[in-house]
């Protein structure tokens, strides 16, 4: 995982830390990718309806909040702001 995609979520961090937030955000995706389903399907039992339209909705809103992330890669604010910042000094 490259390091530039994790920069929205914790900030500006040394290089030295990368391997621990990669760590973090790896942790957190494995506990919910166990977790969430999990709950769910705790909470609906048999009912297979009420599962599919639960992680149809989660989706969504996945899909609503994918797209307000922004752009990260050369054409992105940050890469942009560094390019100044760099022709600058």
């Amino acid at each position: 995982m490259g390091r530039i995609s994790l920069i929205p979520m914790t900030g500006e961090f040394g290089i030295e830390m990368a391997g621990a937030a990669s760590g973090m955000n790896q942790t957190s995706a494995g506990l919910f990718g166990w977790l969430f389903p999990l709950i769910i399907a705790t909470i609906f039992g048999d009912n297979y309806v009420g599962m599919f339209t639960c992680g149809a909705v989660f989706f969504v809103i996945l899909g609503v909040f994918g797209l307000t992330v922004p752009e990260l890669g050369s054409k992105g604010k940050l890469a942009q702001k560094a390019a100044a910042d760099q022709a600058e000094a």
